[in-house]
């Protein structure tokens, strides 16, 4: 904690220039007077660090003085900073930038940029950040957590995992697991794991090599033709490639894409409504129509659901 305040002193003022013993002490969360005896201890250990007492003083570095910032362009300081920016502004939208980021726009002398802003929270809902942060801190310490997880089916299961990676992939957070539940590697979509936990047993995070995201179940992959209205344009843009979409005569979009199989790819055409219509394949195609079937029963008066 000690290093970590004074190297936190040190590029504070490579940023600033100059600050008051007040203003880092704010900073880094101490007394004056630990700020104080800091830079004695920084100026001893031979970092031309100096303080000027009385009005108008201040703690500074001589102005000469620089740490190594490796051989980078600007350029390459600015794409470095911003990729950092977005991940950060990711975790933290709206909040004081991070130490991280101030840390490396004094370390690079570069002014703060700030325009570009990312949100990866749903519209209407906050995101889990307690849960984000607790999976963060049991991959990084390397322990093993439990949680009930609801799938597919509709049904709840216990879990319990080792944590090997967070991934963000198509608008929500996945964690990349050995299931020991299961015995093998699973993705779980987080905003489906309740009554976290993480457990005291270690593992060795090494050990283990997780398979792309997606790939974890080896879901076979099958290809989908889909026609959409003119209307659903802008969904159709939203969700595929372009080199996929091809513009029909009457206006509407003919799309060839490539799916996994599985439960979740009918709920996914089904979400699609009436503005689109799968083409192909056939058998893809007609069990999609028994689920609409399906879905009917209960407003037609049916007693059975056709499954």
């Amino acid at each position: 904690m000690r290093l970590q305040r004074l190297l936190g002193i040190v590029y504070l003022l490579l940023g600033r220039g100059s600050s008051t013993a007040a203003e880092l002490a704010e900073r880094v969360g101490v007394s004056k007077k630990t700020i104080l005896r800091d830079v004695d201890e920084l100026s001893a250990a031979g970092l031309p660090v100096y303080a000027v007492r009385g009005r108008g003083g201040g703690i500074a570095l001589m102005r000469q003085y620089s740490l190594g910032r490796a051989e980078l362009s600007a350029e390459e300081q600015d794409q470095v900073l911003l990729a950092l920016q977005a991940f950060l502004v990711s975790r933290q939208p709206g909040a004081v930038q991070p130490a991280a980021l101030e840390k490396l726009r004094a370390l690079f002398r570069r002014p703060e940029s700030d325009w570009i802003e990312i949100d990866f929270a749903c519209w209407g809902r906050q995101g889990d950040d307690e849960r984000f942060e607790s999976l963060k801190a049991a991959i990084i310490s390397q322990r093993a957590v439990a949680f009930e997880y609801s799938g597919l089916n509709g049904g709840s299961s216990s879990r319990k995992a080792y944590p090997l990676r967070l991934v963000f992939k198509a608008f929500a957070w996945y964690l990349q697991a050995f299931c020991q539940t299961a015995g093998g590697y699973r993705s779980f979509k987080l905003n489906r794991m309740r009554e976290l936990t993480t457990l005291e047993e270690p593992f060795d995070r090494g050990a283990f090599q997780p398979p792309a995201i997606g790939q974890a179940e080896s879901a076979p992959e099958l290809w989908l033709t889909l026609r959409f209205s003119k209307r659903a344009a802008y969904r159709v843009y939203d969700e595929f490639d372009r080199e996929a979409v091809r513009r029909e005569e009457d206006g509407s979009l003919l799309v060839k894409a490539l799916f996994s199989d599985g439960p979740w790819l009918y709920d996914y055409l089904l979400s699609l409504g009436p503005e689109a219509e799968l083409l192909e394949p056939e058998g893809v195609r007609q069990s999609l129509m028994g689920r609409i079937e399906a879905m009917q029963a209960p407003y037609l008066g049916k007693k059975g659901i056709k499954g």
